[in-house]
């Protein structure tokens, strides 16, 4: 398991870098700020083409960890997501039938 904790400003980058990022919006340091450290937590990654989201970036955006006035926005969960093996899944998730 992972946690990963990100300001609210850490956020928007992450949302808007997944969803149409604008460089007008942000202030360059806080951008650069922003990019470090989302980096550095792996949910972005330095590239040849420039900066883009990792794929943990993409799941922990579309998890969307819930805002709580004045607090960060907490995110739990896998680095990579463990896949079930084919045929694994239940067919019926309410129990034996009577």
């Amino acid at each position: 398991m992972r946690r990963i904790t990100m300001s609210e400003g850490e956020w928007r980058l992450l949302v808007d870098l997944v969803d149409g990022f604008r460089r007008s919006d942000y202030d360059p340091d806080d951008l650069e700020l922003a990019t470090h450290e989302l980096v550095r937590v792996g949910l972005l990654e330095r590239t040849e083409r420039g900066v883009e989201v990792s794929e943990l970036g993409r799941r922990v955006r579309a998890d969307a960890p819930a805002f709580s006035r004045g607090a960060p926005r907490v995110w739990v969960g896998e680095d990579k997501p463990t896949k079930r093996p084919v045929g694994s899944e239940s067919v019926n998730d309410l129990g034996p039938s009577a």
